[in-house]
């Protein structure tokens, strides 16, 4: 699941049924695991939920304890999903294969399973982006990252 889709699903509370409010950003850790999310409410709240407090679907974030909402004062931690995305992407020979687009997620474990990779708005229209497995991929630098050798068929 990309992290886009994830942003702006609703959050259900399980036991009562009742939409909390919205996910709008989904933190991942160096590890490259979803460390937490932060949700607004309709009141303009801003709260987190840490991993393994939610389950996260296609259609929702679900949770079954009120308790696990914990306040979301300060807001200034930079993902690593926010470090990279618009990082650009060269192959062994360093050819530019496009800029990172986004991380699709696994929903069972919260771990980044694959990078998503942008050749250019006329690439992306008529061949779609590409997918790359994370285990493919090094990140050289703060700005570009490599993909090691069979990584993109």
């Amino acid at each position: 699941m990309k992290i886009k889709e994830i942003c702006g699903l609703p959050v259900f509370y399980k036991k009562g049924i009742k939409i909390l409010g919205t996910v709008e950003k989904v933190v991942i850790g160096d590890n490259y695991e979803v460390s937490y999310i932060v949700i607004q409410t309709d009141k303009k709240n801003r709260y987190m939920i840490e991993k393994g407090d939610f389950i996260l679907t296609s259609e929702a974030v679900v949770i079954d304890n009120l308790k696990s909402i914990k306040s979301y004062i300060c807001g200034e931690e930079l993902s690593i999903y926010d470090k990279k995305i618009g990082d650009a992407v060269f192959d062994e020979e360093g050819k530019e294969l496009g800029v990172v687009s986004d991380f699709i997620i696994s929903p069972e474990n919260g771990k980044v399973q694959e990078v998503e990779i942008s050749a250019g708005i006329l690439s992306d229209f008529l061949q779609g982006r590409f997918k790359l497995p994370i285990s493919k991929v090094v990140f050289k630098n703060k700005k570009s990252m490599m993909v090691k050798e069979g990584g993109k068929d």
